[in-house]
């Protein structure tokens, strides 16, 4: 420890004269984490009697310079339990919640989750899956081009005059650089 400190402090390290150890003990109480709590199973190894790491389950014969390889038979293991979470059919129960999280969390309308989900979908049917992460990024860029449509400007108010939705004129008036015509025909192809 008193190594640590020395090599901190000839580096320049801010002047901190606190070991290694009490930098991370310190950092582990400012994120509510109990230092002195032994860790829990498979996070690191325990100390037996002798003082020695357990690391029972832990092959070192596969370490170099600090860094283990994962078994091959593990990593299988993992690329298997992903690809099965994956490919697992999304029922409509699953898809409305998530519309409405991403609703919440994103402040969004409904319609435009929805959207944004529906352009994402893959299989039919009971093999039906969306992409959430992927209809994210699409209502992120709709809400950012909606946004430079704002509510007073004549061409949203001329289509809200013909008794369109106000959010899916801004919208539809986003997706057409602003022709109002073009707006139009994609607010009654929406309504059908």
């Amino acid at each position: 420890a008193a190594a640590t400190t020395e090599t901190l402090s000839a580096e320049g390290g801010g002047g901190d004269e606190r070991s290694l150890e009490e930098k991370v003990r310190d950092a582990m109480k400012k994120y509510g984490l109990d230092p002195d709590a032994p860790p829990a199973a498979g996070e690191g190894a325990a100390d037996d009697d002798d003082g020695d790491a357990a690391g029972a389950e832990m092959n070192t014969d596969n370490c170099e310079g600090g860094v283990c390889e994962i078994p091959q038979q593990q990593q299988d293991e993992v690329k298997v339990e992903a690809a099965e979470k994956i490919m697992e059919p999304q029922t409509e129960e699953d898809i409305n919640a998530m519309a409405d999280r991403i609703t919440a969390e994103l402040d969004v309308d409904r319609q435009i989750v929805l959207a944004a989900l529906g352009a994402t979908a893959t299989g039919e049917g009971e093999q039906r899956r969306v992409d959430e992460t992927l209809a994210r990024e699409l209502i992120l860029a709709e809400r950012d081009a909606i946004r430079g449509v704002t509510e007073d400007c004549d061409e949203v108010k001329q289509l809200v005059s013909e008794g369109h939705d106000a959010l899916l004129s801004r919208r539809a008036l986003a997706f057409t650089d602003m022709n109002v015509d073009d707006a139009r025909a994609i607010l009654v192809a929406d309504e059908e």
